[in-house]
C-alpha cells in the first residue's frame, strides 16, 4: 500500500511537470517558451512539517511530506496537491483541485472542486467551493464555504486573514490566523477551529522561496469532544520551499 501511494505521487508530478516544461520550456529556434507573454504561470513547492493539521483535526501526529504544484492562466488554475506520511501510510493524501477566480474592482471572487484521494484508507471524497477576499483591504479577508458531498457529507465555513512585515530586502515576516465552523464535516455534530502561523519568507533567488513555519491549532465544540471529534490542541512546526515561473 505504502509503495501504490508513492506511485500515485509520482504520477500526479509527473503529469503537471510535463505540461509545465510542454508550454514554458524554451525553444532553441525562438528563446522564449510558447506561453511567454500569455498569463501563464507555474508554480509548486515542497513543505515538511512534524504533524499534518487540517481545519483543526491532526490527520497526522508524524513527520509528513507535503508536495504540491499549480499550473495557471487567465483565470483557471490546476493543482495537484499531496501529503505523504513519513512513518507509515495511513494517512497518505492526494489531492487534484481545479478552480476559477476572477477580480472584480478590489474584489476576488473564485469557485473551485477538489477531488480526495486517500490510499492509505483506500477511500475518497469530493467537494466543491467557493470564497470571497479582498486582496487590497488590511488584513486581506477572505471567506470560503466548502461542501463535501461523499466522505465528509458535511460543510466548512472559513475566514482568513493575513499581513506581512517586510524585515529586510529578501525577507518577510507572515502572521496568518484562520477560523472555522464545522456542521457536520468529519464529525457528527459541530464545531470550530482556530490556528495561528507565523512564516518567513525568504527569497533565495529570483522566484525560488524558503519559508520556516511554527503554528497553533485550538479545536472547540464537538470537533474537541472525546465521543466525536476527538481533537486537542497543537503545536506544529514546518519549512518548505517554494517557486514561480
Amino acid at each position: 500500500m505504502f509503495r501504490f501511494s508513492f506511485l500515485r505521487l509520482g504520477r500526479g508530478i509527473l503529469l503537471m511537470g510535463f505540461v509545465g516544461f510542454v508550454f514554458l520550456k524554451p525553444f532553441p529556434s525562438q528563446g522564449e517558451g510558447v506561453l511567454e507573454g500569455r498569463e501563464i504561470t507555474i508554480s509548486g513547492g515542497v513543505d515538511f512539517y512534524d504533524k499534518y493539521v487540517w481545519r483543526g483535526f491532526t490527520l497526522d501526529d508524524d513527520p509528513v511530506l507535503q508536495p504540491g504544484i499549480t499550473l495557471s492562466g487567465y483565470g483557471l488554475s490546476l493543482s495537484f496537491w499531496s501529503s505523504w506520511g513519513m512513518v507509515g501510510s495511513a494517512s497518505d493524501e492526494a489531492d487534484y483541485i481545479l478552480e476559477y477566480s476572477r477580480q472584480i474592482g478590489e474584489v476576488t471572487l473564485f469557485l473551485g472542486h477538489t477531488f480526495y484521494d486517500f490510499p492509505g484508507a483506500d477511500s475518497s471524497s469530493k467537494e466543491y467551493y467557493l470564497g470571497i477576499s479582498f486582496p487590497e483591504v488590511f488584513l486581506t479577508p477572505q471567506f470560503t464555504f466548502y461542501r463535501d458531498y461523499k466522505a465528509g457529507k458535511g460543510e466548512y465555513y472559513s475566514l482568513a486573514l493575513s499581513h506581512s512585515f517586510s524585515l529586510s530586502e529578501n525577507v518577510n515576516l507572515n502572521i496568518d490566523f484562520s477560523t472555522g465552523y464545522n456542521r457536520g464535516l468529519f464529525i457528527e455534530g459541530k464545531g470550530e477551529d482556530y490556528q495561528l502561523l507565523l512564516s518567513l519568507d525568504i527569497s533565495l533567488k529570483e522566484g525560488v522561496t524558503l519559508s520556516p513555519r511554527v503554528g497553533y491549532a485550538v479545536p472547540s465544540g464537538d470537533l474537541k469532544d472525546p465521543d466525536d471529534g476527538d481533537q486537542v490542541e497543537r503545536f506544529f512546526t514546518g519549512v518548505g520551499i517554494s517557486f514561480e515561473m
